[in-house]
């Protein structure tokens, strides 16, 4: 991919990326600001010499880099399990299974493109009782296992927000 920037321009897009991620270093905006900025620097002082087809593989390496980096325990077990790498068409929370639960159950979700992922679990006074996810997550279908063995019985609700997305679902502790 063959890029020409004027140096204002690129100082600009990049003190403006710089802005919004001093400004939001703790969600997903934030995020995707710093890899704007680190795929533009990338662009501007990449070798245009290549092919599209060449400049794009490195970008892909890059982005790929980025996420690992964001995700340095991605093979720790509280992380949930990736299940696929196909191309998912929607952002969506399954019903957990089983339902009514006692004292596990599973929550499935799809992300359909790379985001910031945040999964919480409320009780019917709206508290915040567990964190499942709060990371970013490459596209993809994930499974996760909910333990709430240190929960009272009821009705409790799990919250997902990925980006615009946010998406709310009710399950019930049977002990």
């Amino acid at each position: 991919m063959k890029v020409k920037f004027k140096n204002s321009e690129y100082e600009s897009a990049e003190d403006e990326y710089n802005t919004i991620y001093e400004n939001n270093t703790n969600n997903s905006l934030g995020i995707h600001a710093l890899i704007n900025k680190t795929i533009l620097g990338n662009l501007v002082s990449g070798d245009n010499s290549g092919n599209e087809e060449t400049n794009l593989t490195k970008l892909t390496e890059h982005k790929k880099q980025i996420i690992e980096l964001l995700n340095p325990n991605e093979n720790s077990a509280s992380r949930g399990n990736h299940e696929t790498s196909t191309l998912v068409n929607e952002f969506r929370l399954e019903q957990n299974y089983p339902n009514p639960f006692n004292p596990t159950t599973n929550i499935s979700f799809n992300i359909q493109y790379d985001n910031f992922v945040n999964i919480r679990v409320y009780d019917i006074l709206g508290k915040e009782v567990k964190l499942l996810v709060n990371e970013f997550k490459p596209a993809g279908s994930y499974n996760i296992s909910f333990d709430g063995s240190d929960l009272s019985n009821g009705i409790y609700f799990y919250r997902m927000e990925a980006g615009d997305f946010i998406q709310v679902k009710k399950m019930i502790m049977v002990k």
